[in-house]
C-alpha cells in the first residue's frame, strides 16, 4: 500500500549519461560499449542485466584494439570506431602498456587516446584511487586540494597500520573500532596468499597482529539498527546503506539502493561477502508531492540502430546452435534405436540394425570398437552419449556447453531464453543419474532432452531478435544437422546399398534409416511407397522441402548469409561464403542419381535383376559423393571463421 519510488529507469538513465559522454568524443550517434571481465568476473551477472537494458555490447579486453590512435570494436562487420567506454574492470589490466603489470589482457595503447581525447573512458582511468582505503584519512584534504572547497560530507576518521602511532592506537582501541583489508579481499589473498584463511573468516584482529599494514580502521558512527526477521524471530540488526550515483550534466540519484546487513557473529560490518547480507532498498515518497519534469520534449525519430554484434558474440551464438542441435539430435536417434530393445533381437536383427548404431557412434565423433557394431553394448552406449561428462559428445556435455557460450552473451540474449537453457541443466540432475540405467528412466531423459532442445529453441524463436546473432545460431543448427546425416550415411550406405535386392521384399532398414534422421513421414507422404534407396537418397540429398536433406539444409544457409549480410554491408560479389553455397547449390542440382544409383525405382518396381545391381559401383560412387558433402560444410564452417569469427578487419574500418 505504500508509494516506492520506481527504480526502472535507472539503466535508461544511465545508458543516456555514456551517451553524453561519448559526444564529447564525437558527434553524431556515437558507439558505447560496456569493458567487462566476463562472465568469470564477481559482477557479470549486474553488468550483462545493465548491457541488455541499455542496448550497448558487452565487450573483453581481447574486443578491441587501437589503430592509428583510435579504439575500434571487432565485429562481424569489421573494425567499428568506439566512441566512449563504460569500464568495469581494473585499471591495471586496462592497458599492458601504460600499466607495467603481470596481465598480458587488457588493450595495447588505451591510455594514450585517452589522453588524445578519441575516447571517452567512464568511469574515469584514476577514479579507483577512492578504493584504496589507505587514501581514506586524507581524503577531506584531496577533496580540498582538488575542488578548492570544503567536504561537505565528511569522511569517517581511518587510521593505517603503516604508520607505526596510529598502530598502536588501532591495538588500544581495537574493541571499539571498525577493521578492514587495506585492498578488496580477492586482490590481498591474490597477493598475500597466506592471508586466505583470515580474510575469508573475517579474522582482521588476526590479519592485523600478523602485518599491521593490511588492515585500515575506522570509528563508524553507530549505524542504523533496523528490525530483521530471523530465527529468533525479529531483532535489531546494525546496516549500512549503499547508494548508486550516475554523475552527468544532471547528476542522479536513484531512489533506493542496497542495505548492508551484519551477519550474526562476525566482526562489526566486517567487509567480505561471507560477513553481511544484502537487501533491495526502497525509498518511499509522499503522494502530496508531483514530480515536474522539465525540458520535456519529443524524440525527433523513432528510427532504431542496426544491431552491432561483435565477433566474439557471433562465434558464441554459432556455437550454441551447434551444440543444442547435437544434444537434440542425439537425442531423438538414441531414442529412436533404444526402442528396438537390442538385448531381444535376434542376430539377424542385429545384423540388420548395427549399422546404424554404428552411425551414431560416428556421428557422435566416438570411436567405433574393433568387435564391430553387432557387439556393441547399447546399454552402455546410452549412458555415454547420454550422460558422460567427460564424453564432450554426450548430451550432458553439449547441453552445458550451450550453457557456456550463452553465459558470455547474457546481454544479447532474452531471459526466456536463458530460463529454458537453465530448466535443461536440471534434467541432469539426481533424479536421472541416481537411476540412470533402469531403461525407464533413459527413455524419459531421452524425451525430455529432446523437448528442452525444442523449448530453448522456440524460446529463442519468439523471443529474440532475428538479427545476425540469431541467423548465426541457425546455421550452428544447420551445419551440425547436415553433418550428423551426411556421416550417419557415410557408415550405413555400403551395408544398405548390398541389400538393395532384399528391398523387394523388406525395406525394413530403409524405414529405420528413415525414422533415425527423421524423414519417414516426409518420405511417406513424398512417395506413398515401400522404402527404395534411390528414393530414400533423393529425399535426404535433393529434397527442396525436406528439412533434413542437404539441399535444403545448404540453401536455408545461404538465405541466413544474406541476412547476415545486411548487417555487415557487404555485397554478393564480395561475399566467398555466398559463392560458395551458391556453386555447391548448382554442383547438387547437377548431380545424377541415376549414375550413382543404377538398379532405379522403376527397374525395382517392374523386377530387380542382376544387370541393374552394381554394388561396388554404387558404393564408391556414393561415398565419394558424402565425402564431398562432408568436405564442403567443413569448409563453410572454416569459412564462417575465417570471414566472421577470427576478428579481423577485412579491410572496412568503419565509424558507428
Amino acid at each position: 500500500s505504500q508509494s516506492v519510488y520506481p527504480v526502472a529507469s535507472f539503466a535508461t538513465r544511465l545508458s543516456e549519461a555514456l551517451v553524453e559522454a561519448a559526444r564529447s568524443a564525437k558527434k553524431g550517434n556515437p558507439l558505447t560499449v560496456m569493458l567487462s571481465e566476463g562472465e568469470s568476473g564477481r559482477h557479470f551477472f549486474e553488468e550483462s542485466f545493465l548491457a541488455r537494458h541499455m542496448g550497448i555490447p558487452i565487450t573483453l579486453p581481447g574486443d578491441m584494439v587501437v589503430r592509428d590512435g583510435q579504439v575500434f570494436l571487432k565485429t562481424i562487420r569489421g573494425l567499428i570506431r568506439v566512441d566512449s567506454i563504460y569500464r568495469r574492470i581494473e585499471p591495471r589490466s586496462i592497458d599492458p602498456v601504460a600499466f607495467a603489470s603481470s596481465y598480458e589482457n587488457g588493450i595495447p595503447g588505451l591510455v594514450q587516446c585517452v589522453r588524445n581525447g578519441t575516447v571517452r573512458v567512464v568511469n574515469s582511468l584514476g577514479c579507483a584511487v577512492a578504493d584504496n582505503r589507505s587514501l581514506l584519512r586524507h581524503s577531506d584534504e584531496i577533496i580540498r586540494y582538488y575542488t578548492g572547497e570544503q567536504a561537505i560530507l565528511k569522511t569517517v576518521p581511518t587510521y593505517h597500520g603503516y604508520d607505526p602511532d596510529q598502530a598502536d592506537w588501532i591495538s588500544d582501541h581495537i574493541d571499539r573500532i571498525t577493521l578492514k583489508t587495506v585492498s578488496h579481499p580477492e586482490t590481498l589473498i591474490r597477493t598475500r596468499p597466506e592471508t586466505h584463511d583470515m580474510v575469508l573468516k573475517g579474522q582482521l584482529k588476526k590479519l592485523f597482529a600478523m602485518d599491521p599494514r593490511l588492515v585500515i580502521a575506522q570509528q563508524i558512527p553507530e549505524p542504523t539498527k533496523l528490525p530483521v526477521y530471523g530465527e529468533e524471530g525479529n531483532s535489531l540488526v546494525p546496516t549500512l546503506l549503499r547508494v548508486f550515483i550516475i554523475m552527468g550534466r544532471r547528476p542522479y540519484v536513484l531512489p533506493g539502493g542496497l542495505t548492508r546487513i551484519a551477519n550474526t557473529g562476525s566482526e562489526q560490518l566486517a567487509t567480505g561477502e561471507a560477513h553481511h547480507w544484502l537487501k533491495d532498498t526502497w525509498a518511499l515518497r509522499s503522494e502530496k508531492k508531483s514530480v515536474r519534469v522539465k525540458g520535456s520534449r519529443l524524440e525527433k525519430s523513432i528510427a532504431g540502430t542496426d544491431s552491432l554484434l561483435s565477433s566474439r558474440a557471433a562465434e558464441a551464438f554459432y556455437w550454441m546452435g551447434r551444440y543444442l542441435e547435437r544434444a537434440g539430435g542425439t537425442a531423438r536417434m538414441l531414442s529412436t534405436l533404444s526402442e528396438l530393445r537390442w538385448s531381444e533381437l535376434t542376430p539377424g536383427e542385429r545384423e540388420l540394425y548395427a549399422p546404424l548404431w554404428e552411425g551414431i557412434v560416428r556421428a557422435t565423433e566416438d570411436a567405433v570398437p574393433d568387435d564391430r557394431p553387432r557387439e556393441l553394448n547399447s546399454e552402455r552406449l546410452l549412458q555415454d552419449l547420454l550422460l558422460d561428462k567427460d564424453n564432450p559428445a554426450s548430451a550432458r556435455s553439449c547441453i552445458l556447453a550451450v550453457q557456456t557460450n550463452a553465459s558470455r552473451i547474457r546481454s544479447v540474449i532474452t531471459p526466456e531464453l536463458w530460463l529454458a537453457i537453465q530448466n535443461s541443466i536440471e534434467l541432469f540432475e539426481t533424479e536421472f543419474l541416481e537411476d540412470s540405467s533402469n531403461s525407464l528412466v533413459q527413455g524419459k531423459l531421452m524425451r525430455s532432452i529432446v523437448e528442452s532442445t525444442d523449448l530453448i529453441y522456440g524460446a529463442g524463436s519468439r523471443t529474440m531478435l532475428h538479427d545476425a546473432g540469431w541467423y548465426f545460431m541457425q546455421c550452428g543448427m544447420l551445419i551440425e544437422r547436415t553433418l550428423n546425416n551426411v556421416v550417419i550415411l557415410s557408415a550405413v550406405l555400403p551395408y544398405i546399398a548390398e541389400r538393395q535386392w532384399k528391398h523387394l521384399r523388406d525395406d525394413t532398414d530403409l524405414t529405420a534409416l528413415l525414422r533415425l534422421l527423421g524423414g519417414l513421414d516426409a518420405y511417406h507422404r513424398k512417395y506413398r511407397s515401400r522404402a527404395y534407396l534411390d528414393r530414400v537418397i533423393h529425399l535426404l540429398w535433393r529434397s527442396a522441402d525436406f528439412t533434413g536433406s542437404v539441399k535444403f539444409a545448404v540453401k536455408s544457409i545461404r538465405d541466413h548469409l544474406s541476412r547476415i549480410r545486411e548487417f555487415t554491408g557487404l555485397s554478393d560479389n564480395q561475399d566467398e561464403l555466398h559463392q560458395r553455397t551458391a556453386t555447391f547449390i548448382e554442383w547438387m542440382d547437377a548431380l545424377s542419381l541415376v549414375d550413382i544409383f543404377p538398379a532405379r525405382t522403376r527397374e525395382l518396381d517392374k523386377g530387380l535383376t542382376e544387370r541393374n545391381l552394381t554394388v561396388e559401383k554404387t558404393i564408391e560412387e556414393a561415398q565419394h559423393t558424402l565425402k564431398e558433402m562432408k568436405a564442403f560444410l567443413e569448409n563453410l564452417h572454416a569459412g564462417l571463421e575465417d570471414q566472421y569469427f577470427s576478428h579481423h578487419s577485412q579491410g572496412r574500418e568503419e565509424n558507428s
